[in-house]
Parts: C-alpha cells; sequence; structure tokens
C-alpha cells in the first residue's frame, strides 16, 4: 500500500497499490498535514498538523477515531511497538511527547530534548531508541528506557 499525503488541502489520500485509484480521502485537520505514518499491520495511520493536533485514522472505515491535542505542532510521528498502541510525536517546541493511542493520554513528556524545533525521529535498536534531528544542528540518540540523551552528533 501507498500513502501520499497533501499538505496544501489536508488530506491523506490512500490508494492501494496495484490499482492506483483513491479509495477514500481521510479528511478532518483544519490545516496542513506536517506528517503521517502508517502502522505496522497498516489498520492505522496518525497524522500530525499545524492546527497542533494528532488524529488516529482507521484505515478500514476512512474515518479518525481519536484526537490528540497539544500546545505545539507536531513535525514528526512514528509508532513505538508492534501492536501500534504508543506513538512519539517530536514538536516545533523541540519537546518529544510519548503517547498512548488507546487512552489518548499523554505518557511522558520531554522538554528541552533540543534547544529548536524537532524536525524528525527515527526509531531504532528494537525501538529502544530514537535518533532525533532538529534545527539546533544536532542529531541526538534518546534512550527510551532511561528517557535520557546517550549521543549528541554535530
Amino acid at each position: 500500500m501507498i500513502y501520499f499525503l497533501s499538505s496544501e488541502i489536508s488530506f491523506l489520500f490512500f490508494f492501494p497499490f496495484f490499482f492506483f485509484f483513491i479509495k477514500f480521502s481521510l479528511t478532518g485537520h483544519t490545516n496542513k498535514l506536517y506528517t503521517v505514518k502508517a502502522s505496522y499491520d497498516t489498520t492505522r495511520a496518525v497524522t500530525g498538523s499545524y492546527d497542533r493536533t494528532i488524529k488516529i485514522w482507521d484505515l478500514n472505515k476512512g474515518n479518525a477515531t481519536k484526537t490528540l491535542t497539544h500546545t505545539s505542532t507536531a513535525n514528526d510521528l512514528c509508532f513505538l511497538d508492534e501492536a501500534s498502541h504508543t506513538i512519539i510525536s517530536g514538536h516545533f517546541d523541540g519537546s518529544l511527547r510519548l503517547w498512548d493511542i488507546r487512552s489518548g493520554e499523554t505518557v511522558k513528556e520531554l522538554s528541552n530534548i533540543c534547544q529548536s524545533q524537532i524536525t524528525s525521529l527515527s526509531p531504532f535498536s528494537e525501538k529502544r531508541r530514537v535518533l532525533i534531528n532538529s534545527k539546533d544542528n544536532n542529531l541526538k540518540v534518546l534512550d527510551l528506557r532511561m528517557f535520557e540523551v546517550v549521543q549528541t552528533y554535530s
């Protein structure tokens, strides 16, 4: 399956790989999208928008199942577990947030991880660590068990 994102009109288009037609469009954000990620089983997606919300989408039904709100734009998101219950979001204000998408609650908020906005996240090492890219010209490795930066690359 291939997912295309149009930040101009705030739609997420879902295309089955072999047909190339629009199955449905997911609408609901009030401003442009910055990020979209599909779950490991491709039944759900998460989107982060300039409207300061994160939406959880059911890709089988074509609707938003939950909206998470916060005070800063989510520039990037990723699922942290195979069951797709936990996501991590990197924000314009330089903070990271871990979310339980079943409850919609913030599990952990880490402020001052970066001095500038976080631009991308990449989990690795069996999802125990995440590589953080930010506009402060640093790459940081965060250990998700201790919630500490263990390495910084300048």
